[in-house]
């Protein structure tokens, strides 16, 4: 169950053969050696200007011109290059939405996890991790109504191609499995249809930054469990919620071996099962707004957290209903007046 989801707007269609021509120009010019885009520069800045709620691909396209074109003035150093990124990006997006500014962030996240696998000053990347994960909780307490994420009828694949050019796969079908290493063929399906909405991709977006802050807390000697539930805290937000349980759901892994070894994601992956299960009812099923968007929003959340707690182990069951006092038969109720969402506890059995 998701949601409603706002139509296109209608103003938006002729974008759509702007940016697939801007796209394929700029991947060609790229490749062929070009360093300055002052040009796609100067045509999207004009069309910002007269778009005072811009789609995202609008937005992507200008800063991935911009960013691209600044890379010889930062030479090597990609670590203050990304650090730029960011610094363009919040500006930009700050007459948005909550969701919208999360979600513009996916292409720093994609040069978070780059800077991070290769391990180039890793506690710089470190520092610049911690201002966006700050950012971003700011960010997740306005969740207003997004749409839809795609112009009609573009491909948000074929937009990925222009960050990911650098890569050498960068002629590859699947750019997102690149742009989202942390994400999973069926999330990355959601993601490049034409239904996917803003705050999916912002949940999406702030599940990797959990995932990434994670795995380099892992061997800190930090309490891991404590770090998951701090972040879930901050990021109190349905679209995050929503994308994690997701992420734990539908994928069969997270991805994060090219950061941790296996047994070490199978633990982290535990750890975050629990406290994402401990948190949901404090932080999420007994709150509402008393907006009908947020009740639908609840109410899918709670139906996935079921779905979640019954993958869990018996072990871990009989633990949580330990701490709860008794086993309980959980049944999701929303209150038609307020819109909240509230959990019926009735003993097993009645």
């Amino acid at each position: 169950m998701q949601p409603p989801i706002r139509n296109p707007n209608p103003h938006h269609e002729f974008l759509k053969p702007l940016l697939d021509d801007s796209t394929k120009q700029f991947l060609t010019q790229h490749r062929s050696g070009r360093t300055d885009f002052s040009d796609f520069e100067s045509i999207f800045t004009r069309l910002l200007k007269h778009h005072p709620d811009p789609p995202l691909e609008l937005l992507w396209f200008y800063s991935a011109v911009v960013f691209h074109s600044s890379k010889p003035d930062f030479g090597y150093d990609s670590v203050r290059l990304t650090r730029s990124l960011f610094q363009m990006l919040v500006p930009l997006s700050e007459p948005f939405s909550g969701a919208k500014r999360v979600a513009m962030l996916s292409p720093l996240v994609y040069h978070l996890i780059r800077l991070f696998k290769i391990g180039r000053r890793r506690e710089d990347v470190s520092e610049l991790l911690d201002a966006i994960v700050g950012y971003v909780s700011v960010c997740c307490r306005d969740e207003q109504e997004d749409g839809l994420l795609m112009v009609t009828g573009f491909s948000f694949a074929d937009l990925s191609r222009v960050w990911v050019v650098d890569q050498e796969e960068g002629e590859s079908d699947d750019c997102l499995e690149m742009f989202m290493p942390f994400v999973g063929e069926r999330l990355r399906r959601e993601v490049g249809s034409e239904s996917c909405s803003v705050g999916c991709l912002a949940g999406i977006v702030a599940s990797q930054l959990l995932l990434l802050n994670l795995c380099l807390r892992f061997d800190s000697g930090k309490d891991l469990r404590e770090s998951v539930v701090g972040m879930i805290s901050g990021f109190h937000s349905c679209y995050f919620f929503d994308g994690i349980l997701k992420m734990l759901l539908v994928e069969p892994d997270l991805r994060l071996t090219p950061l941790l070894v296996p047994e070490d994601e199978a633990a982290l992956i535990e750890t975050i099962t629990e406290a994402v299960i401990v948190s949901a009812e404090r932080l999420f099923l007994n709150t509402g707004s008393g907006d009908s968007q947020r009740s639908l929003q609840l109410k899918n959340i709670a139906i996935n957290w079921l779905f979640l707690f019954g993958k869990v182990s018996l072990r871990y069951a009989y633990s949580y209903f330990a701490i709860e006092s008794s086993c309980f038969r959980l049944l999701e109720t929303p209150n038609d007046h307020t819109g909240k969402l509230k959990i019926r506890r009735k003993p097993a059995g009645t």
